[in-house]
């Protein structure tokens, strides 16, 4: 038989251990990140280049790449226009997209395209995976260029090849385009009376660990830019 001082413990102790959890949860809680209200408007390259505006009241759209939607888009595009990587010569219009506006920024030669639509804001990297490579003496997997184009090629299924170019994303010109790439490595490109041709980036890969090496500059172009007969500027993949 229990006496009543065992009786009068328990409930005692019960309490103190709730107490003690609670201000341990407490603690832990108000350590964490708080939601302040604001998104930090940022991208990377894959090669750590980083293009950064900082942080701005607004919310986050996506995790995969930073689109977010921002209270003051006004005073986010004065600053963007104010920044050193502003340059008026490469904002165009998209007739065949949402984000009807698109500013390319060149950071260290490495291009990033920013979108807009309404209060919305798409930072990206310029960098699109074309296709899987062998390349000198490592075993290279996911070839990069940096050309702007989101229209689905159509892929051979017996060749895993794309069959037609894409149209570049955004209302520009041959002449706009070489005005870009006259802002990276002059090593990248090469004009010529057919069109721009452009080198990309590979990643070496350990052949037995898959782990990643390193990424370099391919000594192949992986792309075509030309004008086609209605005049739209095109993007076509070059296979070895």
């Amino acid at each position: 038989m229990h006496s009543k001082k065992q009786i009068i413990l328990v409930p005692v102790i019960a309490f103190i251990a709730l107490v003690i959890i609670g201000t341990v949860a407490f603690t832990l809680l108000s350590n964490l990140p708080k939601d302040d209200g604001m998104v930090t408007v940022e991208e990377e390259f894959f090669d750590g280049t980083v293009l950064n505006f900082g942080k701005w009241k607004g919310t986050l759209s996506s995790l995969e790449y930073c689109i977010v939607e921002l209270d003051d888009i006004d005073g986010f595009m004065e600053y963007v226009r104010n920044c050193e990587y502003f340059d008026e010569k490469l904002v165009f219009k998209n007739s065949n997209s949402p984000f009807s506006t698109v500013i390319y920024l060149v950071v260290s030669g490495k291009v990033f395209t920013l979108r807009f639509f309404d209060n919305r804001v798409w930072l990206v990297p310029l960098e699109k995976k074309y296709y899987d490579v062998q390349y000198k003496s490592h075993l290279m997997r996911f070839m990069w260029v940096p050309v702007d184009t989101y229209v689905t090629h159509d892929m051979n299924p017996k060749t895993r090849r794309y069959d037609t170019p894409g149209k570049w994303d955004a209302d520009v010109t041959m002449d706009d385009v070489k005005y870009l790439y006259s802002k990276v490595d002059p090593e990248m490109y090469e004009i010529t009376d057919e069109g721009i041709f452009v080198k990309g980036y590979a990643a070496i890969i350990d052949e037995v660990s898959w782990e990643l090496i390193s990424y370099e500059p391919t000594d192949k172009y992986g792309v075509k830019i030309f004008e086609d007969e209605s005049g739209s500027v095109m993007v076509d993949v070059i296979y070895p």
